[in-house]
């Protein structure tokens, strides 16, 4: 059924402004970010790379798909050829499995930095970051030129996409079912590590804990269920939710293709911006230094323009 038939003239125009407005707003914020953790020592750790590599994935999707995706939605047909159409579909999954991926990965360092130290400091050498990312582009693009089939444009999802019969079945139970279960797990382990760390302090003290140590300790765990709610919250949004809409949108009747089909679209789309500002609204530290790179070209601008 062709996107003129099930999307409604406002629906597309109204859609095609929240897109704009993810296309002119986040890569200017992703690449501030990017910059600020090239020039801030602090933040040259395990965790921001991995960090840096879902934000540079968020900025090549922005970059190239999102053009693709308004120019569809607007001509309503694809304007352009087939090898766009490669790229476009080659693009979105990457960019959705290799987000899943850093993620994964950002969890397991954040273990084992608190968990295993000894382990930590070995895989945090540049030799093992550089496997780790490696296989952060790789897996995505193997899993996509494997399993993903012949590319094609389908109209109720507003977007080309593959479609190999065995792609979803391989990309569910052998990458994101695996990396869901790895970060749950590793967040439960970390919550748990903090509750006996902080049992067996009580336990070789004689005077209980004052009240400081106490909200502290406090503060510690409901930053570790920030965590853990963040994330989930995202791969339900972003990824689970978009794949629960077509499940429904192929159930229902054709009128309802359109409703459903553009709310799947989009969801997935506008999550780079939402990234962006969970990302610098919930990491302290990250936020300080980007506010303090902006003072700090401000600064310089104000300079040059007096001289």
């Amino acid at each position: 059924m062709p996107t003129r038939d099930t999307l409604s003239p406002s629906g597309k125009y109204l859609t095609v402004t929240i897109l704009m407005c993810v296309l002119v707003i986040a890569p200017v914020g992703d690449l501030l970010i990017l910059v600020t953790i090239r020039r801030t020592r602090k933040l040259r750790r395990p965790l921001y790379v991995l960090m840096a590599n879902i934000i540079l994935s968020d900025i090549i999707f922005v970059s190239i798909s999102l053009p693709l995706n308004i120019a569809t939605l607007l001509n309503g047909l694809p304007p352009y050829g087939t090898v766009f159409c490669y790229i476009q579909s080659f693009v979105t999954f990457g960019a959705i499995s290799s987000s899943a991926c850093a993620m994964c990965s950002i969890a397991v360092y954040r273990l084992a930095q608190v968990c295993f130290s000894r382990v930590y400091i070995r895989i945090s050498a540049w030799t093992y970051m550089s496997a780790v990312i490696a296989c952060v582009w790789a897996v995505p693009v193997i899993m996509a030129a494997a399993v993903g089939g012949p590319v094609e444009y389908i109209d109720f999802k507003f977007t080309c996409a593959h479609t190999g019969p065995n792609l979803d079945i391989v990309s569910i139970t052998a990458l994101f079912l695996p990396i869901v279960a790895t970060i749950l797990g590793c967040y439960v382990k970390l919550y748990i590590h903090a509750k006996k760390t902080l049992r067996r302090v009580q336990a070789v003290m004689t005077l209980p804990l004052p009240t400081d140590i106490n909200d502290h300790n406090r503060k510690m765990d409901e930053v570790i269920f920030r965590c853990i709610m963040v994330i989930y919250v995202e791969f339900i949004g972003f990824y689970v939710g978009p794949g629960v809409l077509n499940t429904i949108r192929n159930k229902s009747d054709p009128p309802r293709k359109g409703i459903f089909g553009i709310i799947s679209f989009s969801l997935y789309r506008i999550h780079p911006l939402v990234r962006l500002c969970t990302s610098v609204v919930l990491n302290k530290e990250l936020r300080d230094a980007v506010l303090k790179l902006v003072r700090y070209r401000s600064r310089v601008v104000n300079v040059g323009a007096r001289r």
